[in-house]
């Protein structure tokens, strides 16, 4: 048993993460609920209430997010010279103008 050093409750070992660093394994100090809520509360932060509409130009990739910086950060293409096309409201408006550079040819994310 470890208590949480964000929600101050005593939990079983199996609810907290592994971390491994150099050669040592240990538990991280907060558990895995409390990993999630900074987790998103740290997204919530980067975002700005808009949708946006970007391009990698290497990849010749088209794409749209709420939250670029988190985007560019996990991307598998290269993200280097990313282009914001545009900044939009509502993801309604943002989805149609990526759809419109995908039928220039540009690549983008296969929607099912």
């Amino acid at each position: 048993m470890k208590i949480c050093n964000v929600c101050n409750i005593e939990k079983h070992l199996s609810e907290y993460h592994k971390c491994i660093k150099t050669n040592a394994t240990y538990l991280r100090s907060y558990c895995k609920d409390c990993g999630k809520k900074s987790r998103r509360e740290y997204r919530d932060k980067l975002k700005d209430g808009k949708w946006y509409v970007y391009l990698l130009p290497e990849a010749h990739y088209v794409g749209v997010t709420n939250c670029i910086k988190e985007r560019m950060a996990c991307h598998k293409e290269i993200t280097d010279g990313y282009e914001i096309i545009g900044s939009y409201n509502t993801p309604a408006h943002a989805l149609m103008i990526e759809a419109y550079y995908h039928t220039k040819g540009y690549y983008g994310c296969k929607y099912k």
